[in-house]
């Protein structure tokens, strides 16, 4: 009876010695596991935020470039043409053609920019140049947007960039120009948000600080005005 007791107290002590050891290393493993994702996770989302951080500052020089660009346009012959109210069809079609023509080889050159537009209702002239990626429905789409926009005047050159909700996709656009004739570029805000970040949905991504302040600025503006 005694050499089962102690064969039984053997055991127990046994199993108390081996738990004593294995438990704080399985405690350990996990947590080493546990740290080691979030530093993994943590390293991925910081990686994300520099690739984006960098294209909006990529963004915001094309932005530069296109108000130059754009902001010239209007001040040519071809421009004051549109704005003047050409009543010769032949003269304003040539004028809205030459424009559309340096519009075409700019856009290339511009690889976050989704769409320009010229619009001119004193002229009847209306005429645009889509990205590839942009399907015919949302053109059709961007197309009603400006052309509602500028039929009811509702945006001019001094409100600066703005931010809208188009057809389910978000666009940064701006109008130059006025008196019912306007150029428009368009900036499809997925460019920036979803095509440098390595994850399932582009929607889990939060903007960039330096994109966020540009959106700041956008709202302060329609604020003021």
């Amino acid at each position: 009876m005694k050499s089962v007791k102690k064969e039984v107290s053997f055991r127990r002590k046994l199993m108390t010695a081996v738990l004593s050891v294995t438990l704080p290393l399985i405690a350990l493993l996990l947590f080493s596991n546990l740290y080691s994702t979030q530093a993994f996770n943590r390293k991925i989302a910081d990686s994300n935020m520099r690739t984006m951080d960098y294209r909006a500052g990529r963004m915001e020089e094309q932005l530069d470039s296109v108000n130059d660009f754009l902001t010239g346009l209007t001040v040519s012959d071809d421009y004051r043409t549109l704005s003047g109210g050409e009543k010769t069809p032949l003269k304003a079609y040539l004028a809205s053609y030459t424009l559309i023509t340096q519009l075409k080889t700019a856009l290339p050159a511009y690889g976050d920019v989704g769409a320009f537009f010229i619009y001119s209702a004193p002229s009847d002239a209306e005429r645009d140049i889509f990205d590839d990626s942009i399907s015919y429905a949302q053109k059709e789409r961007l197309r009603a947007f400006v052309r509602d926009a500028v039929e009811n005047n509702t945006y001019s050159y001094n409100m600066q960039w703005r931010h809208a909700e188009i057809g389910g996709k978000a666009y940064l656009f701006r109008f130059y120009g006025g008196r019912g004739t306007y150029l428009v570029a368009m900036v499809p805000l997925a460019a920036l948000v979803c095509r440098p970040v390595s994850i399932p949905s582009c929607r889990r991504v939060l903007p960039s600080l330096r994109l966020m302040r540009t959106i700041a600025a956008v709202q302060k503006a329609i604020s003021t005005v």
